[in-house]
């Protein structure tokens, strides 16, 4: 199974390993409390609350995190999300 994305060997067991994107937005979600209501509600969750390097953030794929917003919960922030991402 280590030859297809996201699956890692680790001591002859498979994991899971989820994309930095599908990481990020389950952090928002599963965030009590959190609701992101602007840009500056982003950037001070992403650099001041988990303290998360700026170019990783440039690389993330909007695309991917844009095509899962029909089914996740907290949409609202999801999508200040994506448009904070987008502005970096």
């Amino acid at each position: 199974l280590s030859f297809l994305p996201g699956f890692d060997e680790v001591n002859k067991h498979f994991a899971l390993i989820a994309s930095a994107e599908k990481a990020l937005c389950d952090k928002i979600i599963y965030t009590r409390g959190l609701t992101l209501r602007g840009k500056q509600d982003v950037y001070r969750f992403l650099f001041e609350d988990i303290r998360i390097d700026s170019e990783l953030l440039q690389n993330l794929n909007t695309i991917e995190i844009e095509s899962w917003l029909d089914k996740a919960p907290k949409k609202s922030s999801l999508n200040f999300l994506l448009k904070a991402l987008r502005t970096l």
